[in-house]
């Protein structure tokens, strides 16, 4: 069922397949009106994202996903949604976490190589991985490079069969260093998906999930990404009632990176209930918590 919301997207200044510009008029094509660019721990493509925009008629919240780490919970995501992108603190910050990710890539592939001489099978190209990130190289660049070249029949079998085993651990902000660089950036935060919260993209039980969510929302979490792709009814309901008792905000997000056929730009399944006031509420809460949204040329704010 499409829905006029999508409020997680990635492009290519992360590990989407899609430059800002082309992601926004992907959005016009099938319907969206408000989109939310979240590139990981990257604002690069913000500007060009809310230029398109304007240009499309699309609305453009500009915004982060950032990579955290607490406990044993080594992936932890947090969105960072009406930040200002040009914020010095938070652009020094996102650059030194690209820096070491892009080391991170190409040490995971070099224990990749030596895993596949193991098997008698031709390395990977790092130099062909760089092409196709356009950047920084991440896991799921490396993942689908194992698929073409026959290493893996699917992106799952492709992270258990090599990048699990060959992870390289990556430098990551904790949860209270994550919600003081977008609030420093004057923006809202809201934890990603909280069914997954490592890096094996593991669900967790739900008294893991509770325990996480409950620690984020001490640490000024102030919603959670209650629709998201491959949630059903029942998961969205479960969110939904733990954000009315919590007094916290609710977003929806595809996490659309390419068109592979299974995570569809602004779809989440057929039957899903979408809630209409999602972007109303968010921007009272910034109103709230900021008062008027910040005089700046290139943006979609209103």
């Amino acid at each position: 069922m499409s829905f006029a919301v999508d409020l997680h997207l990635h492009s290519n200044c992360s590990d989407g397949a899609y430059s800002p510009r082309e992601l926004v008029s992907n959005a016009k094509a099938v319907g969206l009106k408000v989109i939310a660019l979240t590139d990981h721990d990257s604002v690069e493509g913000v500007a060009e994202a809310v230029a398109a925009g304007k240009e499309y008629g699309v609305e453009v919240i500009p915004g982060v996903e950032l990579s955290l780490t607490y406990e044993e919970y080594s992936g932890i995501h947090l969105l960072g949604y009406y930040l200002d992108w040009r914020t010095p603190k938070l652009n020094e910050a996102l650059t030194e976490l690209r820096r070491v990710r892009a080391r991170r890539g190409e040490m995971i592939v070099e224990k990749i190589n030596r895993l596949l001489k193991k098997e008698d099978k031709a390395p990977l190209d790092i130099g062909e991985l760089r092409a196709k990130a356009k950047g920084s190289v991440g896991r799921p660049h490396i993942s689908q490079l194992l698929i073409e070249k026959g290493y893996a029949e699917y992106q799952q079998e492709a992270f258990d069969r090599y990048l699990v085993p060959c992870n390289v651990p990556k430098k990551k902000l904790s949860p209270i260093e994550g919600v003081a660089l977008i609030e420093a950036a004057r923006g809202i935060a809201v934890l990603a998906h909280p069914t997954i919260l490592t890096d094996e993209r593991r669900p967790e039980s739900a008294a893991d999930q509770l325990k996480l969510i409950h620690y984020m929302l001490a640490q000024g979490v102030e919603g959670l990404e209650a629709v998201y792709s491959g949630y059903d009814q029942s998961q969205i309901d479960f969110y939904r009632d733990m954000a009315r008792k919590h007094n916290l905000l609710i977003t929806a997000g595809s996490d659309f990176h390419r068109a592979d056929g299974k995570i569809e730009l602004g779809r989440l399944g057929m039957g899903i209930s979408i809630p209409t006031d999602i972007v109303q509420r968010l921007k009272e809460r910034y109103r709230e918590k900021y008062g008027n949204y910040p005089d700046l040329k290139t943006t979609a704010y209103i």
